[in-house]
C-alpha cells in the first residue's frame, strides 16, 4: 500500500502521448480531440485505477459524453493505494465507518466527492492557467484548488499536488486532461449531499 498520502488531484491524462493511433496527435492544438475524456484515460496506461474509481462512481458517462471539462487527472502512482477495494477501505477508514452493505452508498458518495475535486466545467489549456502572475484559483465542480506558475497545486483541504510536467493539454473531444502527481481532495470530503 502507498503512503496515505492523499492529496492533488483528476485532470491531467496526457500520458495519451504515449497511445497508438490518432487519438494523441488530433488531441494537441485548441480544437476538440476525436476521444472522449473517459476513452482516453481508459485506453492509456497508467490510468487505469483512475478509470476503474470513476467507473465504481458512476461518471462515465459524464465524462464520456456530457459538455466541456477539465480534468486533473491522477495516475496510478498519485493514489496511496492500488485496487478499488483498497481504495474503498481507505476512504472508509478515512472517514471513520466500516465497510459494509449498509455503508456502501455512502462510500461511493465520499469516492464521487473526491472524484468531481478533479473536474472543473469549461476547456482550460496550460496557458490559461498558467500565465505568469501567480498563484490562480480554480473553481472544481466541488470546491476550489490553486494553481501556481511551477505547476504545483493546493487543494481544498490544503493538501499539495503538481501538474505533471510532460503530460497536459491533452485534448479530448469534451474538454482537456491534466495529468497530476497526487489525488486532490475536497475540503470536506466526508460530507455527502444526501448520502444515506
Amino acid at each position: 500500500m502507498k503512503s496515505n498520502k492523499m492529496v492533488t488531484t483528476i485532470a491531467a491524462l496526457t500520458a495519451s502521448f504515449f497511445l497508438a493511433g490518432t487519438a494523441v496527435a488530433a488531441g494537441k492544438g485548441k480544437n476538440p480531440g476525436p476521444t472522449s475524456i473517459y476513452d482516453i484515460a481508459n485506453t492509456t496506461p497508467g490510468f487505469e485505477l483512475l478509470t476503474d474509481l470513476v467507473d465504481v462512481a458512476g461518471l462515465a458517462d459524464t465524462l464520456t459524453f456530457d459538455g466541456q471539462f477539465t480534468v486533473f487527472a491522477p495516475t496510478n502512482d498519485a493514489f496511496p493505494f492500488d485496487t478499488v477495494e483498497e481504495g474503498v477501505a481507505f476512504l472508509a477508514g478515512a472517514c471513520s465507518v466500516d465497510v459494509n452493505d449498509e455503508n456502501l452508498g455512502y462510500i461511493v458518495g465520499v469516492l464521487t466527492n473526491v472524484l468531481l475535486h478533479h473536474v472543473r466545467d469549461g476547456r482550460r489549456f496550460s496557458g490559461s492557467i498558467l500565465n505568469g502572475s501567480g498563484p490562480k484559483s480554480l473553481e472544481m465542480l466541488n470546491g476550489y484548488i490553486w494553481v501556481d506558475d511551477d505547476l504545483s497545486i493546493m487543494t481544498g483541504s490544503g493538501g499539495e499536488s503538481s501538474i505533471n510536467g510532460g503530460l497536459f493539454d491533452v485534448n479530448a473531444s469534451n474538454g482537456v486532461i491534466h495529468a497530476i502527481t497526487a489525488v486532490m481532495l475536497p475540503k470536506d470530503v466526508c460530507v455527502v449531499p444526501d448520502a444515506g
